[in-house]
């Protein structure tokens, strides 16, 4: 006679985790108007009816996602420990910080946008002004690029292909050079 498989033991927390982490994937990558349940369900390894189950909706599981994203980015700024630095000194690190974060989790925007669009709302789009505004505040912040061009770099393209030269003072890409982290 064969011995009986004991049941699967299951993990509420883990599976929640599981679907919270495959969500923030599908809605990075397509927003929550294109991101698809069976998608988060299948790459959670979790039954859909669980997502409906500890969400509710899709709606709601978008918002518990990006309250996460929130959690998570406060965390890490938390951990900075700015309170004993003098402001213009905790103002350069959280910025620093701020920029690297935005580099290393870009979904953190993408998460933003969709809910800016759901809200009604434009999303940040084109950051160059940001940049721009900053650039005025605090040319010191920027490296100035003196070397390069934005020649197209495409295959097929023709040596006659238009571009900007950089030189001092003005950089092709952005007009102003890179953060200077």
């Amino acid at each position: 006679m064969a011995a009986k498989e004991a049941p699967k033991q299951r993990d509420a927390e883990a599976t929640k985790g599981r679907i919270l982490s495959a969500a923030k994937v599908e809605f990075a990558k397509n927003g929550l108007a294109g991101a698809r349940v069976d998608e988060i369900a299948d790459r959670a390894k979790a039954n859909k009816r669980m997502i409906y189950h500890y969400f509710g909706n899709k709606d709601d599981l978008f918002q518990a996602v990006l309250e996460e994203a929130y959690v998570d980015i406060r965390t890490a700024e938390q951990k900075l420990e700015l309170d004993h630095l003098p402001p213009r000194e905790a103002l350069e690190k959280l910025v620093r910080f701020t920029w690297q974060y935005y580099l290393k989790n870009p979904e953190f925007i993408t998460l933003v946008n969709s809910e800016r669009v759901k809200a009604g709302k434009k999303t940040l789009g084109f950051l160059n002004p940001v940049l721009y505004q900053m650039f005025e505040e605090e040319p010191a912040a920027f490296n100035d690029i003196t070397v390069g061009d934005n020649k197209c770099t495409e295959d097929g393209c023709q040596s006659s292909c238009k571009g900007f030269e950089a030189y001092k003072g003005w950089d092709p890409v952005t007009g102003l050079g890179s953060p200077n982290f």
